[in-house]
């Protein structure tokens, strides 16, 4: 029988009982923090903001045309009303962005069946810092690209914050990660948030889950509650140690966007 755990929950406006199907990690199961940027801001940083931010208004290869319209929003939200040259000059710079993270994502992905324990400090280390460089990249091109609009998307992505949650290792928990001083410095954390439009108190809402916390033996997978009377979209399995990399659009009525984001440990017998 399969053992679920919470190993990380962001909330918007349904109480914990939305997920009480799942059990509650015994103590020091999962060697992992989580704080909002709700209560505290400052633990989003400017970069991680952009990066949920970019990964929620990037076109990919296989968007539904929901997906589509909910991205036109987001970009309208911030960077305003463009021209059909400013839109293809857009739409250029956030393909090539989503490209290259999903790329980095895979490759990064692709090691870890074979990764050794003490070596996933290094290869995820090498890894964000891709993913870090990409994200300042592509923000520089879109501040120099659009330079009368640059304010107004500083601003929402700075509004973004409030819906957005970071978890980190808690590496005191885990005596055989915290003895290792490389390890400590490494900076494991999942960052889950909702990217939403209200445009006349209809829009969209897109939740973001990226990152990667080791507290799990078992398979993570995210779980997405739209409402709290609707049964929870299951995102795809990962192994531990690998790269979470999930986003879900909805139509939305609600200015918070989405009821709670979760991801969940199933943990083997």
């Amino acid at each position: 029988m399969r053992r679920l755990f919470p190993l990380l929950l962001v909330v918007g406006f349904v109480s914990l009982a939305a997920f009480a199907q799942t059990d509650a990690p015994p103590p020091g199961e999962f060697p992992s923090v989580t704080t909002t940027g709700t209560t505290r801001p400052e633990t989003v940083s400017d970069l991680n903001a952009q990066l949920v931010w970019l990964m929620a208004a990037a076109p990919a290869s296989n968007d539904s045309p929901q997906e589509s319209a909910a991205r036109n929003e987001y970009q309208r939200e911030a960077l305003g009303k463009l021209s059909v040259q400013q839109l293809e000059s857009l739409g250029g710079i956030l393909r090539e962005f989503r490209s290259r993270h999903d790329a980095f994502a895979g490759e990064y992905n692709a090691l870890v069946p074979t990764m050794a324990r003490d070596d996933v400090w290094v290869e995820y280390r090498n890894f964000r810092n891709k993913v870090n460089d990409l994200v300042a990249e592509t923000v520089r091109h879109l501040n120099d690209s659009f330079p009368a609009d640059s304010s107004q998307l500083h601003s929402t992505i700075e509004g973004a914050k409030s819906h957005i949650a970071v978890t980190t290792y808690h590496s005191s928990v885990d005596t055989n990660y915290s003895s290792n001083p490389r390890t400590t410095a490494t900076g494991f954390a999942m960052f889950t948030g909702t990217i939403s439009s209200n445009t006349k108190g209809v829009g969209y809402a897109t939740a973001v889950v990226v990152g990667m916390v080791p507290g799990c033996r078992g398979k993570n997978f995210p779980l997405v509650m739209v409402s709290s009377s609707s049964a929870p979209i299951v995102g795809p399995m990962t192994l531990p140690w690998e790269y979470i990399n999930f986003q879900y659009t909805t139509p939305t009525s609600k200015a918070a966007g989405l009821a709670g984001i979760m991801v969940t440990c199933e943990m083997p017998d």
